[in-house]
Formats: C-alpha cells, structure tokens, sequence
C-alpha cells in the first residue's frame, strides 16, 4: 500500500529550538520563525499535545 505523502510524522520541538532559530535569523526572517513556532503550537494540539505538554517543553502562554 501507498503512503499518504501529506502525512508527515509529527516531531516534537522545545522552545529552545525556537529560540535559538530566532536568534539566528536577521529581518523579516524573524517573521517566519515566529509563524513557524505559531504552526508548531497549532499542530502540537491537534496531534494530542496539551497546553501543560507545550509548558513542560519551556513554551509560556499569557492567560488573561
């Protein structure tokens, strides 16, 4: 059988990755890093993740 090639494993990321990313691009890349971290957050919870799963892995979140 045939895999499905939109299905892509889901691979966990630390805010550190994110952070160091950051801190390596310049401009507008920048942007991307941040849209990036903003997908991974978003797909994180679709793929069973929790927000205190996200927390363990050094990502804070304002509350209001």
């Amino acid at each position: 059988m045939q895999q499905s090639t939109t299905a892509e494993k889901f691979q966990k990321r630390t805010a550190e990755y994110f952070i160091e990313k950051a801190k390596q691009a310049k401009g507008k890349e920048k942007f991307l890093v941040a849209l990036q971290k903003s997908r991974y957050i978003s797909d994180a919870l679709q793929n069973g993740l929790s927000f205190s799963d996200l927390k363990e892995q050094g990502f804070k979140f304002a509350t209001v």
